[in-house]
């Protein structure tokens, strides 16, 4: 062995030791064996081939009991479903709020509570990240609600807002499931 140089060879993949160069190769021929004919990507077992698959075909097998959205991984079926329990194992440790994904309460917790909240709501001192969100959080401590429901009186701080409501009134609807029919006046409802 020749100081300073080493005799063998580490696959990146695996960080298996090897003595050869082409020993790295010949251990993992058979790995990558399974290839889409679509894209050519290659897998190296079946299953996350037919997986990829999906992504082509569009194929969705797994579906929720409760809201039939359907997923074409079982793992993403097994988080969605958590969204119908009443289950919440990750909160945030200032508002004790409950979130279903520890991504999601990760996310509430730098948007409304990390650094940078420099701007602060003289009302009730609540701070937010970007201004946007202050001017809008000060419109719910404004007496100033200059859109009222002419059917029952009720007052509202956006147009949008009343728009919506009226069409509960009137039993109209701007969006219907093209499934079966049912009418909604939020596209979120869809």
């Amino acid at each position: 062995m020749l100081k300073g140089i080493s005799t063998h060879v580490t696959c990146v993949r695996s960080h298996l030791l090897f003595v050869l160069r082409s020993e790295v190769t010949g251990a993992h021929s058979q790995e990558s064996q399974y290839s889409c004919n679509v894209c050519v990507k290659s897998f190296y077992d079946k299953s996350n081939l037919k997986k990829h698959k999906r992504l082509h075909t569009g194929e969705r097998p797994f579906s929720c009991c409760v809201c039939n959205k359907s997923y074409s991984v079982k793992s993403d079926l097994k988080k969605h479903v958590l969204v119908h329990c009443d289950v919440r194992p990750y909160s945030c440790v200032v508002r004790k709020k409950g979130f279903v994904f520890k991504s999601n309460m990760t996310q509430h917790y730098k948007r409304m509570h990390g650094e940078g909240h420099q701007f602060k709501c003289g009302f009730c001192n609540k701070s937010f990240t970007i201004l946007p969100d202050l001017k809008k959080h000060k419109l719910l401590h404004s007496e100033d609600r200059r859109y009222y429901c002419k059917t029952c009186n009720m007052s509202f701080l956006r147009l949008r807002n009343l728009k919506v409501h009226v069409l509960k009134h009137t039993n109209e609807y701007l969006y219907s499931c093209d499934l079966c029919g049912k009418g909604f006046s939020c596209q979120s409802g869809l």
